[in-house]
């Protein structure tokens, strides 16, 4: 399952595109910043952050609905739009799902949770 999850994130990088959306946050989003994958599990099991991601895992969210997500050196583009607590990930293709508030994001990624915080600026 754990090499699901890779390759479903492995098609997100290859896959994004970016540019605004019609769901693009306002320039005041309290969202926007660099978040950084920080725990991992799947089900009731922890999982080490490095066994999902080895070289690293951040996603920056643009006050304007775009955002780069990186995975190691690999970095490409997608869009994201947030609403009552609620996240979208976008690459055009393929939505990822979450909760999101000023200090952490939870992402489902075929049924592994994914928690990112955001880095202090």
């Amino acid at each position: 399952m754990l090499f699901a999850v890779l390759a479903l994130l492995t098609a997100l990088v290859l896959c994004a595109c970016g540019g605004t959306s019609g769901t693009a946050q306002t320039e005041s989003s309290p969202y926007a910043g660099t978040w950084t994958a920080t725990s991992a599990s799947y089900g009731e099991t922890d999982v080490p952050i490095e066994e999902v991601f080895a070289e690293g895992m951040s996603l920056e969210l643009q006050s304007n609905g775009v955002c780069q997500l990186t995975l190691g050196e690999q970095s490409d583009p997608a869009t994201w739009s947030a609403v009552d607590g609620a996240i979208t990930i976008s690459d055009g293709e393929t939505d990822f799902l979450g909760t999101i508030d000023e200090t952490a994001m939870v992402l489902d990624i075929s049924g592994m949770t994914i928690t990112l915080t955001r880095e202090e600026s």
